[in-house]
């Protein structure tokens, strides 16, 4: 089974042949990058947690839909709140344009059987979970 690498700046690390980098700004990259604290409005309005872990989720999860969904997509997160007095405030994080995805076929045909490189530390979710998902999944399967 394929499996991700995390890419280095060390001295002397190549990459592996036949593996593919997939980090910004390639192809393959996610074009969702909630790292700013700003975003955290963006990963509550979402369903998740504002730390750090929880952006680094919610990038990955839009990353997902993005790539399942096949279109262009606009991200863009808020919350309404109402104080006192029924003020209401909103908090909004940046809006994130992304093109139009690659198509699952194209992911089956470049990325299947390939390990792939990015930069996240493999103890963190990470985009390219998701492309090795997509790719190693018989068609029928990856358009779940």
């Amino acid at each position: 089974m394929p499996q991700r690498l995390q890419r280095r700046r060390t001295r002397g690390w190549r990459m592996p042949d036949g593996a593919v980098y997939v980090g910004r700004p390639s192809k393959w990259g996610n074009p969702f990058d909630f790292r700013r604290e700003e975003y955290g409005w963006t990963a509550l309005a979402h369903g998740f947690r504002a730390d750090r872990a929880g952006r680094l989720a919610a990038s990955v999860a839009i990353y997902r839909a993005w790539l399942t969904g096949g279109r262009a997509g606009v991200v863009a997160g808020g919350l309404v709140a109402e104080g006192p007095g029924g003020a209401v405030a909103v908090v909004s994080s940046p809006v994130i344009t992304a093109p139009a995805p690659p198509a699952l076929d194209e992911i089956r045909a470049a990325l299947a059987g390939r390990d792939l490189v990015c930069w996240c530390p493999l103890d963190q979710a990470c985009h390219a979970d998701v492309l090795i998902d997509l790719a190693n999944r018989p068609p029928a399967a990856s358009r779940l």
